[in-house]
């Protein structure tokens, strides 16, 4: 005792911070922790806490640091490695989680290697322990790890805002696991069971409170998961190429509060079958599988059908001529991000649209595009003036990159060079392949 604030007064001359009090030192490491917080000494919280003996007090009395758990499971070959790098797993795990006291979770627990035996039931048994404070959950486990832990799924969920499953590439395509338990956790607001055949049974979600979905679905589940989600907000959907998708007549669906939609599919064909029955008037973000002469029109529908106010477009568009390029941009009015995937003869072709005279997308402020044809670069500059001038919106990113192999080089005129350097002196991004100006 007679040392101790000799001590004290020594460690606050050389460190301020341990005059601040208690609160104010732990709201500064509460800042310090990522939503995906490792067990990793080079890290907060494990870090802070080897400063000083002061400061460890701090980190060890603070929940919130250890309410974030983020741990990547490296499975061996070799099965006498496995068991005991799940028994310290376990053991690290009940520390932190005794740490963060009574304190919402964000819980991540990722699988990385080759799949030689279930993980642990203790380990499953531990998280469910702690279930009734999951706030967000997310887990990339084998389906053998996934079923295991549905099976279990027990109780009742009252915090859990966010759950996102997914799993490893290999393997057969598994059947869909059971949400039934979900179905009481009134606060849920995402789901993401992942994009790669992990199908989700529909029952026992509680679609009407969703904001957030993504998941791989057959065209008529993908319907009913609209037709029972009004208040989606964002959602992603990926078509399995696996699963034949004839065209599927449904009834017509308005979702008013739909922000941002994600469609990925290996053909055309599912794309235009889920818009032909949507109508989102609130849309504006749109990702695309693919656009062509033969399915624009499907395209233009829903535009004209939703009137929305769409800022963000990404889409392939390899077989699409000037004419429909152009109905396309004139469908467009509010569009300030464009990212188009196109064809050798398509980037002229744009570049020349989107100069100011032709009065196509007057708000668009970033353009990127994935080509393997050549560029101008006096056309370019061209555009690229013009939407700089005063009086109309101005255009801050321009980047055309090679989408599959690089075409003949040509137009890097002397002349055409100098105008986008200039261009990029008074604060335009140009990237043109692998060159920024």
């Amino acid at each position: 005792m007679l040392h101790s604030a000799p001590r004290r007064t020594e460690e606050t001359s050389t460190t301020p911070i341990l005059t601040l009090p208690f609160e104010i030192t732990s709201n500064i490491f509460i800042h310090c922790i990522t939503e995906t917080a490792e067990p990793d000494i080079s890290s907060a919280p494990l870090l802070l806490g080897q400063i000083c003996r002061c400061l460890r007090s701090v980190v060890l009395s603070t929940p919130q640091l250890w309410s974030s758990f983020c741990e990547t499971i490296h499975v061996d070959k070799s099965l006498d490695v496995t068991p005991s790098r799940y028994a310290s797993l376990s053991e690290l795990l009940q520390i932190w989680l005794s740490l963060s006291a009574t304190r919402p979770l964000r819980l991540t627990l990722r699988y990385q290697g080759i799949r030689i035996r279930p993980t642990p039931a203790p380990i499953h048994f531990l998280l469910l322990q702690h279930a009734h404070r999951w706030e967000h959950l997310n887990l990339y486990l084998p389906h053998s790890d996934l079923v295991q832990l549905f099976e279990i799924f027990t109780g009742s969920y009252p915090l859990l805002r966010t759950l996102v499953i997914s799993m490893p590439h290999y393997g057969d395509v598994t059947p869909p696991l059971s949400f039934a338990p979900l179905r009481n956790s009134l606060l849920l607001k995402k789901l993401d069971v992942g994009l790669d055949r992990l199908r989700p049974s529909l029952s026992g979600v509680p679609w009407t409170q969703l904001t957030s979905f993504s998941g791989e679905l057959s065209l008529a589940d993908a319907h009913e998961v609209f037709r029972r989600s009004p208040s989606l907000r964002e959602c992603a959907i990926e078509f399995p190429g696996d699963v034949h998708q004839p065209p599927a007549s449904h009834i017509p669906l308005r979702l008013p509060n739909l922000r941002a939609l994600e469609i990925t599919s290996r053909s055309s064909a599912e794309g235009f079958s889920l818009l032909a029955y949507l109508t989102l008037p609130g849309l504006q973000q749109l990702k695309y599988p693919y656009v062509d002469n033969h399915t624009i029109q499907h395209v233009l529908d829903f535009l004209s059908r939703s009137l929305c106010p769409l800022a963000h477009l990404s889409t392939m568009a390899m077989s699409l001529d000037e004419a429909h390029f152009a109905s396309m941009f004139t469908a467009l009015p509010h569009l300030v991000e464009i990212n188009l995937n196109v064809a050798m003869d398509s980037p002229m072709t744009i570049v020349s649209l989107l100069h100011c005279k032709k009065q196509h997308l007057p708000r668009l402020t970033a353009v990127r595009l994935g080509a393997t044809g050549p560029i101008d670069y006096g056309i370019l500059a061209d555009m690229l003036e013009s939407r700089t001038a005063t009086g109309v919106t101005q255009l801050r990113s321009f980047e055309c990159s090679f989408a599959l192999f690089p075409g003949p080089y040509r137009g890097a005129s002397s002349t055409g060079e100098e105008r986008l350097k200039a261009l990029a002196d008074v604060g335009m991004d140009i990237t043109l392949y692998n060159r920024h100006f």
